[in-house]
């Protein structure tokens, strides 16, 4: 669909740790949806996070813009 018609685009965060750096453990203010323990990860730090969607406080901050007001460094693809 076409995100410029000021749909709220759906924007999902998996957050995994890297190299004992995890940036935030809030995304917009908002806790993470999912949080786990991946033991299958051979680091010391193995915190999984994931937002279901975060594209509403992403317009809202404007972080994102869905009127075409700034340019996209992505093509929408259809999914499957």
């Amino acid at each position: 669909p076409d995100q410029g018609q000021g749909r709220k685009p759906t924007i999902s965060v998996v957050q995994l740790p890297c190299c004992k750096f995890t940036k935030h453990d809030t995304m917009f203010g908002a806790r993470a949806d999912f949080e786990y323990v991946d033991y299958g990860i051979a680091a010391h730090r193995r915190c999984m996070r994931v937002w279901r969607d975060v594209g509403g406080m992403a317009v809202a901050a404007k972080a994102v813009a869905v009127d075409g007001s700034k340019a996209t460094y992505t093509t929408p693809r259809p999914l499957g």
